[in-house]
């Protein structure tokens, strides 16, 4: 499958990559900053732009199965915008917006 993943240098983002790499699916991974996935090179394609750009986003989706959306619900990504543009793809879509995650066991507790 031809899987393009946003947000791929985040640690949610970055597992993804890897779970997909796993499972022998090609990788696009949609960056600001290719140098921070140098130690993939050789095993993912990049896509370079803004997460925030309707024409980097859709460009970046042209010629791909489905899309895996780790961007955080941060100041950087107007989520209304973003989300209907992955949604009115015609692509396989997932959106993943954690809150909290940790590397750490389950607590239970949320602050």
């Amino acid at each position: 499958m031809k899987l393009l993943i946003l947000g791929a240098t985040g640690p949610t983002g970055r597992h993804a990559v890897d779970l997909a790499l796993r499972a022998g699916d090609s990788v696009t991974a949609f960056v600001r900053n290719p140098a921070a996935l140098d130690d993939l090179a050789d095993q993912v394609s990049l896509a370079t732009g803004d997460a925030t750009s309707h024409r980097d986003v859709s460009a970046a989706m042209a010629g791909q199965d489905a899309v895996v959306a780790a961007l955080g619900r941060g100041r950087s990504v107007v989520a209304d915008d973003f989300d209907e543009s992955i949604r009115s793809s015609g692509l396989d879509w997932t959106l993943v917006y954690p809150t909290r995650l940790t590397h750490g066991p389950a607590s239970g507790i949320s602050d």
